[in-house]
């Protein structure tokens, strides 16, 4: 009973993840709402390091279709420049965004302005989250990453049940 016992104190006092995650946006620029005469880049600042492999960049005009970016990571992996493929016609715009904190939390967040004339507002936040191809390998990776330590403690489990049934005494 006693390596039971030892066995749940040992699993109890495991490092458990931190309640507050990383993957904040520092800054954006353009800014959440501003109006910009062009946009020859997008930067993208984040208060932690970023896993590059996992982030997704989008940005969607009103009513159109997704632009290409070309993402850019600073050797830290906290900021992101973001070029567009092609000139960036006037008109408001989202930028949605996923990505994954150093710390395995996936944030997803959107970040509307205007291109060209300033008097417009940039389009609403969109009611659902992108559904572009592999949106969700955040989640995937997550799950994925407390999956040795869920297996582990079941296994130490386990082990200390045989251990128990190893060495007590038979009764008379």
């Amino acid at each position: 009973m006693a390596v039971v016992v030892a066995t749940a104190v040992v699993l109890i006092g495991l490092p458990c993840r931190a309640a507050a995650h990383g993957g904040v946006l520092d800054y954006s620029t353009p800014a959440e709402g501003a109006a910009v005469a062009e946009l020859p880049q997008i930067v993208l600042r984040f208060t932690t390091p970023i896993l590059t492999e996992y982030s997704q960049f989008v940005l969607t005009q009103t009513g159109g279709t997704p632009i290409t970016l070309q993402p850019t990571y600073t050797p830290d992996s906290q900021t992101v420049t973001l070029q567009p493929a092609t000139t960036v016609p006037d008109g408001g715009y989202r930028l949605a965004y996923r990505i994954v904190s150093d710390d395995g939390h996936p944030v997803t967040a959107t970040i509307g302005f205007t291109v060209g004339d300033t008097t417009a507002t940039p389009p609403p936040a969109p009611t659902t989250r992108p559904s572009e191809p592999g949106i969700l390998d955040a989640e995937r990776f997550e799950r994925d990453k407390a999956l040795p330590w869920v297996l582990g403690g079941a296994g130490l489990l386990v082990i200390a049940a045989f251990v128990y049934l190893l060495t007590r005494r038979p009764q008379p």
